[in-house]
């Protein structure tokens, strides 16, 4: 027999997992549980809930293609010592360097062909020859920032679907919040931050799984919300009669304390915060991107980030209505016995 020792284990477990410690599955399993047993009936099977899926790699904007230099751009870069920068550009070892460390090379080599451009060294013939390569250094550049960003593996391992737990799912936004400060800090005039500073943030996201971790946890609240509204409904308006508060109510009433008060709603307040978070950061990595984007290029990406992270997403308004409604059954429930939270039950 599980003494009180045990139930308040239980219960303890319950207010970490809501509160930043413990993953959420186990705690929504056990109220469930209790749910079911205390209204001596069983939960129905959760329902399908479909994740949105990042684009696959091919689906997204590509990789910076090579400058390919004319024998007059050849001259006119000579007159400036600039032809071996851009011939370096377009090695193999160049090619294979981080996306990161790429930016930034990109952007001083943009930088000299604007000083070259607008130095006296050139024939207004040559200058005009320049003027194309300004223009392929700049996307090349728009492409190298969307690479060490959106594009990147690490923001793929981001988004795969796992389990982490609250701590690891806020070490993840730290570091998303972190690449956005240095994606901001490459916008366009602005000399990229060194690769050092970019790759702790990467690898941060690729362990961490927070994205993809809190889109596995928002279904599991909805399935799981929609199995105990399934089992609470046939209950709330006969489970206490003329005033009288049967034993079964008076535990039913823990249940709602301790483990939907003490957890499922911290949880879901705590997932809440953490999807706004995580939009906040996307949104200014999407902007930050926006040329590389627009267009047939950019459209998968929309369409994930509409699906998984807007405000008015399937899953954000599936989660809302569904809590709602659990949320106005357990008023029911309590009302109907002449309980309110926080107000101890009377004899």
């Amino acid at each position: 027999m599980r003494g009180p020792f045990f139930c308040l284990l239980l219960a303890l477990l319950g207010l970490l997992s809501g509160c930043g410690g413990e993953p959420d599955a186990a705690l929504l399993e056990d109220y469930l549980a209790r749910l079911a047993r205390t209204l001596d009936s069983e939960a129905p099977a959760a329902r399908a809930v479909e994740l949105p899926r990042w684009p696959r790699t091919r689906a997204l904007p590509p990789a910076a293609a090579p400058i390919r230099l004319s024998s007059a751009q050849t001259l006119a870069l000579m007159r400036c010592g600039m032809t071996n920068a851009l011939a370096a550009e377009n090695t193999t070892l160049a090619r294979v360097q981080a996306s990161s460390q790429r930016l930034r090379q990109a952007h001083d080599t943009l930088a000299a062909l604007r000083a070259c451009a607008d130095g006296e060294a050139l024939s207004a013939a040559q200058r005009a020859e320049i003027l194309p390569l300004l223009d392929a250094k700049a996307e090349q550049r728009r492409r190298h920032l969307f690479h060490a960003t959106l594009g990147s593996a690490e923001f793929r391992g981001l988004l795969r679907t796992g389990r982490a737990r609250s701590r690891e799912i806020d070490a993840g936004l730290q570091a998303l919040e972190a690449l956005r400060g240095l994606a901001l800090a490459s916008a366009p005039g602005l000399r990229p931050p060194p690769p050092a500073d970019w790759e702790p943030q990467l690898r941060a996201l690729d362990v961490s799984q927070a994205g993809g971790a809190l889109l596995a946890r928002q279904r599991r609240l909805i399935q799981a919300l929609e199995q105990a509204n399934t089992l609470l409904a046939p209950a709330v308006d006969s489970l206490c009669r003329a005033g009288h508060q049967p034993p079964r109510a008076r535990v039913l009433r823990r249940v709602f304390e301790k483990f939907y008060l003490g957890g499922v709603q911290p949880l879901w307040a705590e997932t809440n915060r953490a999807k706004r978070r995580f939009a906040t950061a996307l949104a200014d990595l999407l902007a930050v991107n926006a040329a590389v984007l627009e267009g047939e290029a950019g459209a998968g990406v929309r369409r994930y980030v509409a699906a998984a992270w807007a405000a008015d997403s399937p899953l954000d308004t599936a989660l809302a209505q569904v809590a709602g409604r659990h949320v106005r059954l357990w008023q029911r429930a309590l009302e109907s016995c002449g309980w309110r939270p926080g107000v101890p039950a009377s004899g």
